[in-house]
């Protein structure tokens, strides 16, 4: 497996690269990587995370010691490893029965403070993950878009998106809007509303009103792998397919 860093200043330019598989002297498959702060990522295999520091003075990638397993037990696998909120450095680990353990990254220690710790229902099968605000929102291979307070674990809303496996999400951070791309050949785009709300306020809304459905795009014949707003304000998408090597934008015009 390789690892790339590129420059987004001048046109993707690549900076520098890392053979993982060499370092390991075996196959490496990593379901998710992380920046933790601003010199050190994670690689997370089903087993463990792999943690590595990045030094821009050499341009190169080394690995670190780093021995601590967040899992909550030896024989539990890793499903995804993803920051929750970078500005509180919270990370949620999603184990492949449902379990989800949120961490904090402790810079003096260098390591993880466990945060808080619930289940998903064990036949939530995990597609694709966003996090906004303080919920977690699940694409499932089934269609469906669950959203999650992430301090409680209570689930607040779940919709059927699409009629098969959601392959991908996108959330604009400025105003909470929600694209999902799906094998169905459809791009959905949702508004998330205020999740200022506690959760006792959230009682009395209807799920409905938690998530509004506003538009649809369509790759006819084919399935839809990558949705992307291009800015925080979800005022540009990008959209790609399994077959094509196009990126179709679109503006989205916000009346």
């Amino acid at each position: 497996m390789l690892a790339c860093v590129y420059s987004i200043d001048n046109g993707g330019k690549l900076l520098f690269d890392f053979n993982f598989n060499a370092l390991h002297k075996t196959s490496i498959l990593a379901n998710s990587i992380e920046k933790v702060c601003d010199d050190l990522f994670c690689l997370a295999t089903e087993h463990k995370l792999l943690m590595f520091s990045v030094t821009t003075q050499n341009d190169s990638i080394q690995p670190k010691d780093f021995h601590q397993d967040l899992k909550s037990s030896s024989s539990s696998l890793i499903t995804k490893f993803f920051g929750c909120d970078h500005q509180s450095s919270s990370f949620a680990l999603i184990e492949k029965q449902g379990k989800v353990i949120v961490w904090k990254w402790n810079e003096k220690g260098n390591n993880f403070i466990r945060s808080s710790s619930f289940d998903i229902h064990p036949n939530t099968k995990l597609s694709a993950i966003q996090t906004y605000k303080n919920w977690m929102i699940i694409g499932t291979v089934s269609g469906q878009i669950q959203i999650i307070n992430i301090k409680t674990g209570r689930l607040n809303c779940e919709i059927q998106a699409h009629i098969k496996c959601i392959t991908t999400m996108n959330v604009a951070l400025a105003n909470g809007f929600l694209i999902s791309g799906s094998e169905d050949s459809f791009a959905r785009l949702f508004k998330i509303n205020s999740t200022e709300e506690n959760d006792c306020q959230v009682l009395f809304k209807p799920f409905q009103y938690i998530i509004d459905y506003l538009q649809q795009f369509i790759a006819p014949n084919e399935m839809i792998f990558g949705t992307k707003f291009l800015n925080d304000h979800a005022s540009l998408l990008a959209i790609t397919t399994f077959e094509s090597n196009q990126i179709q934008l679109f503006r989205l015009i916000q009346t």
